[in-house]
């Protein structure tokens, strides 16, 4: 049985595949979060793994847009309410 995570919060996990100088990959368990903060973990950690194992920069592709616009610098509307 395959698990999403859901915007309003539910079981989460942060996965993250890192391919170039360095090959790395991880996982971690959340418990109860968002989809969107499922996404923030998972480039969190992908960017300190990279970083940790002496990568300089990084190109980061994902599908989440919303992390990927708050990263690229665009703003990012919000739920209406």
């Amino acid at each position: 049985m395959r698990r999403r995570c859901h915007a309003k919060g539910g079981p989460a996990g942060a996965g993250y595949v890192v391919v170039g100088g360095v090959h790395l990959l991880g996982s971690e368990a959340l418990g109860d979060a968002t989809n969107n903060v499922a996404e923030y973990t998972a480039v969190r950690n992908a960017l300190r793994a990279a970083a940790d194992a002496g990568a300089t920069s990084a190109h980061v592709r994902m599908d989440s847009p919303v992390v990927f616009g708050h990263l690229s610098g665009h703003r990012v509307r919000g739920p209406s309410t």
